[in-house]
Order: structure tokens, then sequence, then C-alpha cells
């Protein structure tokens, strides 16, 4: 499973293909990043790529945000 981080009532898991942005992640989260048997509330995805993600038929959350379930 990917570090999760416990917040604000959600538990964050960081899946990060990227190892700078993956330690960049460790520091803004006060190194409280932890491996834990617990299912996520967010999950966040770090690609190598370049491109946009396709976010066609997801719902928009936010400017520059969408969502969509699983």
């Amino acid at each position: 499973m990917p570090p999760l981080l416990r917040t604000a009532g959600e538990s964050l898991a960081f899946d990060c293909a990227l190892e700078w942005v993956a330690e960049l992640i460790g520091e803004g989260s006060a190194h409280e990043l932890r491996d834990v048997d617990t299912a996520a509330t967010v999950s966040v995805s770090v690609e190598p790529a370049r491109r946009a993600f396709d976010t066609r038929g997801w719902c928009r959350l936010a400017r520059g945000a969408w969502h969509r379930d699983g």
C-alpha cells in the first residue's frame, strides 16, 4: 500500500513516480506519511508524463481539479 497521510478526517494515499516530488510530499507533510493497512479516502497520483489526464466523464471539483469514483 502507498504511504498515507491522515488529516482533516481524510486519509490521503500518495503514489509518486518521481523521487524528487516524493521528497517534497514528505517534507510538506512534516514527514507524517505512514505505511498503514487502511483504505484511503483520497488518492494522489504523480506520474512522470507531462501530458494532461483524460478527464472526459469526470466531475469538476474545483478550478483545475476533477474527480471520479474509483
